[in-house]
């Protein structure tokens, strides 16, 4: 007995050991490629750098094949292997302020305070809306010496975002800081924390549910979602949330067992935690939880619970309205009119769906091509090669282990629907213009809705491609991805 458990700590020591070497020889690896990319300008590629980074690639090769042919049967492990070459590629080639609003979040991590009209910043930060935009710039960037006594006031504070969104990349930031860090260093070491807490939430994830690991797999390495993650947006934590309490209601439905133990209810509370203090647009999804009534033991909980959820959104209406968007609602309330709302709905899905799509994909990395050029990199293809596969690994995924009664997979569906309706509803309320299309929505809004909305369908008939190794899906949403991380380098050089 104890032989055998030394020998599974052993194994699970040099699991630990090999995937620790090898994170840290991609990401510094990838960290000496930026390096060289920088420095092949003005010093060519003969450079301390490039040789770091081809002695690094070397290593990390190695350790890459050795760990995919060992883990090339589990999904959650896969992950692990893809991830750091996938999101360090992401964190450091993809420009700095180029991810959709990480200017203003950006702000947030030098100066973390929520509901604030004004925030100090280090005076020689670029100012909002201008952008870096060649990998020679940022070599003279990143050579700057700051001086953090000298601040300036900003007024894109992001201020509805509570300081739980950055609170791990804020305290990485401020140890720079007290080092005397370079500020574009520090930039890239807060994104590098927020891609390591989402790889191991998606490794959870991935291990936790019960089916669809497949397809969670190849969703949670989406071009788009990587680049959100490995940046200092505010959406890495608030997918995190929204994404692990989702995977714990699906878990904990498919386990089936009256009387949930009480730390699997103490999880979905933090989780459930986490969605509230970080995004409360995605507050609707967390209704999937309903699903799990049947499972609690005592009746009189059982029947408290609806009612508690609905005093609840009544308490977080009033507090989201309380919070500014009341003015809004009064000013515009106008817009919600049916003859109002429907014909501008229906000219958003003609304008915009499409293209809402594709940026789901990774059409367009970087700020949406239409909004703002030179931060946005367009990747052809490759956005209609990944939601092949994607739709392919959904199919895959449905093996009717997960037994969902049709009413539960009914709320799924439909609480991703009202899901997109609400956030509609919201960018309605403060669009500028009072006809026309409204411009706001962008695919990574379809996160959290797309998930949910897959998960319906787990628990269908297994289908013969059910059967392809999940190393295949591995294989081709790694080409994907590097192929899209390959036009994010072209288009910055």
């Amino acid at each position: 007995m104890s032989g055998g458990l030394q020998t599974g700590g052993g194994a699970r020591v040099e699991r630990i050991a090999l995937f620790g070497f090898y994170f840290a020889f991609v990401i510094v690896g990838e960290a000496a490629l930026l390096g060289a990319l920088c420095a092949h300008y003005r010093d060519g590629w003969l450079t301390f750098a490039t040789g770091l980074a081809v002695a690094c690639a070397g290593v990390a090769l190695v350790l890459f094949v050795r760990l995919f042919d060992r883990y090339r049967t589990s999904p959650e492990h896969l992950f692990l292997v893809l991830a750091p070459v996938l999101l360090g590629g992401f964190a450091f080639f993809m420009m700095p302020y180029a991810v959709p609003d990480e200017f203003t979040h950006i702000h947030r991590l030098f100066d973390n305070r929520a509901g604030q009209e004004f925030l100090n910043v280090p005076a020689q930060l670029h100012q909002v809306y201008t952008f870096i935009g060649n990998y020679e710039q940022l070599a003279s960037e990143l050579a700057v010496s700051f001086d953090y006594t000298q601040l300036r006031q900003t007024d894109f504070t992001v201020a509805a975002y509570s300081e739980v969104n950055y609170l791990v990349p804020s305290l990485v930031v401020s140890a720079g800081k007290a080092l005397g860090l370079n500020a574009y260093v520090l930039i890239y070491l807060a994104r590098l924390s927020n891609a390591a807490l989402f790889a191991l939430a998606a490794w959870w994830i991935i291990r936790r549910l019960p089916s669809g690991k497949q397809f969670a797999l190849v969703f949670l390495l989406n071009p788009m979602l990587l680049q959100q993650e490995a940046s200092c947006s505010a959406d890495a934590l608030c997918n995190i949330a929204i994404l692990c309490f989702l995977a714990q209601v699906i878990a904990l439905r498919a386990e089936g067992c009256v009387g949930i133990p009480w730390h699997r209810w103490a999880l979905l509370g933090f989780f459930f935690s986490l969605v509230f203090l970080c995004k409360y647009i995605y507050l609707p999804l967390t209704a999937a939880a309903l699903v799990l009534l049947p499972q609690i033991k005592r009746r009189w909980i059982r029947w408290g619970v609806p009612f508690a959820m609905a005093g609840f959104a009544v308490f977080a209406a009033v507090f989201v309205l309380s919070s500014g968007y009341g003015r809004i609602l009064d000013e515009a309330s106008h817009r919600l009119a049916p003859s109002v709302f429907a014909p501008r709905f229906a000219e958003t899905v003609q304008d915009r769906g499409i293209p809402t799509i594709c940026q789901f994909a990774g059409e367009n990395l970087g700020w949406p091509c239409d909004a703002l050029y030179p931060a946005a990199a367009h990747v052809p293809l490759a956005w209609a090669a990944y939601l092949a596969v994607l739709a392919v690994a959904l199919l895959a995924s449905f093996d009717g282990r997960l037994s969902l009664p049709w009413h539960n997979r009914l709320l799924f569906f439909l609480l991703a629907i009202a899901e997109q309706l609400i956030l509609f509803t919201v960018l309605l309320l403060d669009d500028l213009s009072e006809t026309g299309p409204i411009g706001g929505f962008q695919g990574r809004y379809l996160i959290p809705a797309v998930f949910l909305g897959a998960a319906s369908l787990f628990s269908l008939k297994r289908w013969r491609i059910g059967e392809a190794p999940v190393h295949l899906f591995a294989i081709a949403v790694l080409a994907l991805d590097a192929l899209s991380l390959a036009f994010v380098i072209i288009w910055f050089w």
